[in-house]
């Protein structure tokens, strides 16, 4: 799964991905991510952290709270050490997101 806000690089991973064989579904957001996870049970979930609606920790949150196990690939396009891809600053998020690989 692909969840990410910008069309273009969306279909950009989802072409890369389908090229390589893989079944990708697109996802415009977190809420559209949770609502396609009723039907569909990805893999790996490719995971913008900056989104509309709901951006990628509170879709890690969700994802948290309902016991699944799937494996995140966190995507962030920021520049900034200090950006969405940093863990929450709120211990109730920060416990909640997901462990961030070396």
């Amino acid at each position: 799964m692909v969840v990410d806000d910008d069309p273009d690089l969306r279909e950009l991973l989802f072409t890369a991905l389908a090229d390589e064989g893989f079944e990708v579904v697109p996802a415009a957001n977190g809420e559209e991510a949770l609502g396609l996870l009723r039907t569909f049970r990805p893999d790996v979930i490719v995971l913008d952290l900056m989104m509309p609606v709901m951006d990628g920790w509170q879709f890690a949150n969700e994802l948290k709270a309902r016991d699944e196990d799937i494996p995140i690939v966190l995507l962030s396009a920021s520049s900034s050490p200090r950006s969405s891809a940093s863990p929450p600053a709120d211990p109730e998020r920060r416990r909640a997101a997901p462990r961030l690989l070396p």
